[in-house]
């Protein structure tokens, strides 16, 4: 985006679908660092995470942007892009390994949340891991974790890096053990990451077929 420094900080505050993993690749392409904010939190918590984050742009829709709604910052609407050739997202080339991909907070359970920079390097590197140390690349993740926790990005990187594809289960449904079953069972799910207690579930629940 024309509009601040080449790694500044774009806040994505998206529900969980198509256009959040789109955003996220598309401030990576453009040379910034993305910071996911859940719209299921609280409003307050929302406000200080954009103050920490110093973020001078943020990707929503109309009506996710109603819990972001007293900062008066940039915002772009992807319910309202039309394709008519702007590229107010231009590709920047020369970026750096030590440059910072994302921003994750901390839960703030031991006190105030903290953001967390990751960069690039740091991202290739656990990426590279998972495809050197698992046998099989996933084929179909099925990706349970908020994309505002760190856990997420292994889904999402992992799998959009070989060549896989991202199952995302509607808001609400990453707990329902039926909808989880029909999911993996209509996507020919071969992978997931998720809580040990909801994985328990599956196996108990689940047709094993």
């Amino acid at each position: 985006h024309e509009q601040g420094t080449k790694n500044a900080f774009v806040g994505v505050c998206l529900k969980r679908g198509f256009n959040q993993i789109a955003a996220i690749l598309g401030v990576l392409l453009s040379g910034k660092a993305y910071v996911p904010i859940d719209p299921k939190w609280p409003a307050a918590r929302c406000d200080e995470m954009l103050n920490i984050a110093d973020i001078n742009l943020l990707i929503s829709d109309s009506n996710t942007a109603t819990v972001i709604s007293k900062h008066k910052l940039p915002v772009i609407l992807t319910d309202q892009l039309v394709n008519d050739g702007d590229s107010r997202f231009v590709r920047q080339p020369g970026m750096h390994g030590d440059d910072p991909v994302y921003m994750i907070f901390t839960s703030g359970s031991t006190g105030r949340p903290k953001g967390v920079v990751i960069s690039h390097h740091n991202l290739l590197y656990s990426t590279a891991a998972r495809t050197n140390y698992y046998p099989e690349s996933p084929g179909n993740f099925l990706l349970l974790s908020s994309f505002a926790f760190d856990s997420s990005v292994a889904g999402i990187f992992w799998t959009l890096c070989t060549g896989g594809s991202l199952v995302l289960p509607g808001m609400g449904k990453s707990q329902d053990i039926h909808e989880l079953e029909s999911q993996i069972a209509r996507h020919q799910v071969s992978h997931t990451l998720c809580l040990p207690s909801i994985y328990s579930l599956l196996l108990r629940y689940a047709d094993p077929g």
